[in-house]
């Protein structure tokens, strides 16, 4: 959708309304080119390759792993773990993200079950996968044949890839708005507006996990966490919380226009759901179905997503297509019940049933009008 100077200049909101193309996606997680495929694939036939990426997967794997021992041991709930391209969740759900973001590195979330000691809880889990790595380290160190067999050689290489993954993740450092160990420490212990952010965002998913979102908001944080409006990860996060529970239009629409100016920070897959989201609201809150198909447009995952089929019925009813938007609630529910079970999913199931009992009524009332006057006697 093209727009003149003017009218992206007298919008509030010109990412919202299509007025200025959004933000190229992540550079940290693009995709592979055809080439690059070939040419890993063509590495990986190697047998010295095969075993230098499966040492780099076993670094990896301490780390994370170390993570996750670390947010146990201080109280926290599992949330998922990613060791380079897999992922699995607290469902046990296998997930399979290739890109160069994933193949050569991971990621870990624990979340906090008590809202006591979160900074140093924090703390304990974040230098927890550092800690992992000096120790598996040491214990490959002990048992390495002093000798020059290929066993021997690659044991050292995974020693010394292991010291280096240490000290190198308790580096401060901040890339494609991804905080590193060290840089998440550094916050912890230094800087307060940050670190208040940091906490509040784990509590708040913890809370959204089970259902209970207004129960993260009851100490008036969120405006605390949203002015920031640093290049992190977390500044976007901190909007979509708040842009999640804000009742006013105006103030939910700034929120969300934050999220999508800033979306080139976040990894694709939150990035689509920003996309599915100004849908929804150019759908729900200012009754523009014909915008919301663009923003879907815009979504090329092609993946069956909660979010999606949400915004799909909430067009279909601005549309007054009141049997599709049935049909795709139906569809809706039917996607749910294959979730894992939950306080959450009995909510999202009881929400959509009176929503379609809702759009249900509205078809008797409209077939009540249209019906001939002989015919509304009998009844």
């Amino acid at each position: 959708m093209s727009a003149n100077a003017d009218e992206i200049e007298n919008s509030t909101t010109p990412y919202l309304d299509l007025l200025k193309p959004l933000p190229s996606r992540n550079p940290a997680f693009s995709q592979f080119k055809k080439w690059q495929v070939v040419v890993f694939l063509t590495f990986l036939t190697l047998k010295i390759a095969r075993v230098f990426y499966a040492i780099v997967l076993v670094i990896i794997f301490a780390h994370e792993i170390g993570h996750v021992l670390g947010g146990l041991i201080v109280g926290d709930r599992f949330d998922y773990v990613r060791i380079g391209p897999l992922t699995i969740g607290r469902s046990r759900k296998l997930r399979w993200r290739w890109n160069w973001g994933t193949v050569f590195s991971g990621a870990t979330r624990t979340l906090p079950v008590s809202k006591t000691g979160l900074r140093w809880k924090l703390i304990i889990s974040t230098l927890a996968g550092p800690a992992a790595n000096l120790a598996s380290g040491w214990l490959v160190f002990l048992v390495v044949p002093n000798n020059d067999s290929m066993s021997a050689a690659f044991g050292k290489l995974f020693v010394i890839g292991s010291v280096f993954a240490s000290f190198v993740n308790l580096i401060p450092l901040q890339r494609h708005g991804m905080m590193n160990d060290g840089m998440r420490i550094w916050v912890l212990l230094f800087n307060k507006r940050r670190r208040e952010r940091l906490i509040f965002l784990l509590t708040f998913i913890g809370d959204a996990r089970q259902g209970l979102m207004k129960e993260s908001l009851a100490n008036g944080s969120l405006e605390r966490v949203t002015t920031l409006g640093d290049t992190s990860v977390d500044d976007v996060l901190a909007n979509y919380a708040a842009y999640q529970v804000q009742t006013d239009q105006a103030a939910a629409a700034q929120y969300l226009e934050k999220c999508l100016a800033k979306s080139s920070n976040v990894d694709p897959e939150f990035r689509e759901e920003l996309i599915v989201e100004a849908a929804k609201y150019q759908a729900l809150r200012r009754n523009r179905p014909d915008l919301a198909r663009d923003w879907l447009a815009l979504d090329k995952s092609g993946k069956a997503r909660l979010n999606r089929y949400f915004a799909e019925a909430l067009i279909l009813v601005e549309e007054k297509q009141l049997e599709a938007a049935i049909a795709k609630i139906d569809e809706t529910l039917m996607f749910i019940e294959k979730t894992p079970e939950g306080p959450l999913r009995g909510r999202q199931i009881q929400v959509l049933q009176k929503w379609r009992g809702e759009i249900q009524e509205k078809i008797k009332g409209a077939s009540l009008q249209h019906s001939p006057p002989e015919k509304l006697s009998r009844r």
